[in-house]
């Protein structure tokens, strides 16, 4: 998880988006998230 939030900053900025909340938000932007991280 910890992973997770560390690269939501990171993910935001390479999608163009100003506001990494409304992304986590998405629920489908936040399964393509957790879908990348889970080992």
């Amino acid at each position: 998880m910890f992973r997770l939030l560390a690269w939501l900053p990171l993910l935001a900025a390479c999608s163009g988006s100003e506001s990494v909340q409304e992304q986590v938000a998405d629920p489908r932007v936040g399964d393509v998230y957790v879908v990348q991280f889970q080992p």
